[in-house]
């Protein structure tokens, strides 16, 4: 269980304080927990004429912006962080960390959770390259959104809406020698035990559903999602995606879960997810084994997972047709591998250190040893 920042016994101190000041004015003790330009205040009236004269989150009014520069507005955030781990939550989600421009204020969130409980996650919303915030003193990982929209613009090339635009992330289609690259320089940003726990994600609740901008292939979704789970990082589903719920962006990506509809339920795609779920828990070598590229050609992509003497191979035809592939896995690799993805089975040799393979239009496979 992870908490977003905005909890209800956040929220009552934090508007207590904020009638407390309306309130009293220049006599409330919480004056230097805001930032306010000049009195009285106009939290209600303000419009074009007169805006609200006091510090506000992204400028709306109804959001009075905090002085984390106070100690009693740091003590009040930091008290609220312990109080939900001793409660029993697993860490915490924060929305917008950046926003507090403080890294001081961040090494301190982070003593206090971890010495409440130290293996509490802490994942920030941080879309773009982060490593400010992963030092080791600050956040655990952070929502992978250089994964999310590699994954959606390799594996649904084919078929991707390129009409969705974000600051950090444009919908233009990949091929493998570009996703390689770009894979690459995402694993190597940052420490391998940061690589380990990254959100690896493909939406959220901040962009259009990935069923959506892949152009309702679900084909491509469920390719996306075995990458999920046989890439190094945390794999995180949106709920709703694992049926096929498919929605443009804000509201259209909140739809709640459809419990009361089971009949509009993709029961297929559902059953995949639980398989590829299934064979992450299963295999140790795809949640912590190393990781090194294989191939990129195309629209084949390949790596290699290993941990002690199990070896796992993943390959990917993000492309229509049928791909023969041959992988140099090296002189001392010479084992079997079997199929343990997708159906059929099957017994692969190598030999000389060479694996070949054909791989099916938009499938994967992955070969343990």
């Amino acid at each position: 269980t992870l908490f977003c920042c905005s909890t209800l016994l956040f929220c009552l101190s934090y508007c207590s304080r904020v009638h407390h000041v309306l309130e009293n004015g220049k006599n409330s003790p919480y004056v230097d927990w805001f930032y306010i330009h000049d009195w009285p205040l106009r939290p209600y009236s303000s419009d074009d004429k007169h805006p609200h004269n006091y510090g506000a989150w992204w400028q709306m009014p109804a959001l009075p912006e905090l002085n984390t520069d106070n100690p009693g507005v740091r003590d009040l955030f930091l008290d609220v962080a312990k109080y939900w781990i001793d409660f029993g939550i697993d860490g915490w989600r924060l929305d917008v960390p950046a926003d507090i421009d403080d890294d001081s204020f961040w090494q301190e969130f982070r003593r206090v959770v971890k010495a409440a409980n130290p293996e509490a996650y802490i994942c920030g919303e941080i879309w773009h390259e982060a490593q400010r915030w992963l030092q080791g003193d600050q956040f655990d990982s952070v929502m992978n959104y250089i994964f999310t929209g590699n994954a959606l613009k390799f594996f649904g090339a084919e078929s991707l809406r390129t009409d969705w635009h974000h600051q950090e992330m444009s919908m233009q289609p990949l091929d493998a020698t570009a996703f390689a690259r770009n894979i690459n320089h995402m694993m190597g940003l940052y420490d391998w035990q940061i690589d380990l726990v990254q959100l690896n994600l493909l939406d959220s609740h901040d962009m259009p559903r990935a069923l959506h901008l892949l152009g309702e292939d679900k084909n491509a979704l469920r390719l996306c999602a075995l990458f999920q789970m046989t890439m190094p990082g945390a794999p995180c589903i949106y709920y709703g995606d694992e049926i096929g719920m498919s929605a443009g962006g804000d509201p259209f990506c909140r739809e709640a879960f459809p419990w009361d509809r089971e009949d509009a339920w993709d029961q297929d795609l559902l059953a995949f997810y639980k398989g590829a779920i299934r064979l992450r828990h299963q295999n140790p070598v795809l949640r912590t084994g190393n990781f090194e590229p294989l191939y990129a050609e195309g629209k084949v992509y390949a790596f290699r997972r290993a941990l002690d003497r199990s070896r796992a191979v993943v390959i990917f035809n993000a492309g229509a047709e049928a791909a023969q592939v041959e992988l140099d896995l090296g002189a001392k690799d010479d084992a079997q591998y079997y199929q343990a993805w997708t159906n059929g089975g099957g017994i692969h040799p190598v030999e000389n250190g060479k694996l070949r393979v054909d791989i099916s239009g938009q499938k994967a496979l992955v070969l343990l040893r």
